[in-house]
């Protein structure tokens, strides 16, 4: 078996947290690369209207997941496992999109011309 990649979607519950100590163990044996991904719920964005025009920015939110995320793969993860953090804002930024045939499917994907 050759796994050169483990995606390990990370949403801070006690579930992801054991997810994430299995791919340790996976990627120290199969000398594998580990991508945590974590996706912020566009709800968790709090509008300016919400707070009383004081919030965090999206970006700020996001950094600050990205940072969380890079202190736990260095508390769970040996040295020598290469580690990737990706965040995204579940407002269809993600870029791995199936590839559309037809130009009338394009329609249901808003950033497409």
């Amino acid at each position: 078996m050759n796994l050169r990649r483990i995606l390990v979607p990370i949403d801070f519950t006690t579930p992801s947290l054991v997810a994430l100590d299995h791919a340790a163990g996976l990627a120290v044996r199969f000398a594998s690369e580990v991508n945590l991904l974590h996706i912020v719920a566009p709800k968790a964005i709090p509008r300016p209207i919400e707070t009383g025009g004081k919030t965090k920015s999206e970006r700020e939110i996001i950094r600050n997941v990205e940072e969380r995320l890079r202190r736990l793969a260095k508390r769970s993860m040996p040295a020598s496992v290469p580690v990737k953090v990706h965040v995204d804002n579940g407002m269809g930024g993600i870029r791995y999109r199936p590839r559309c045939r037809r130009r009338k499917e394009r329609s249901n994907y808003p950033d497409h011309a």
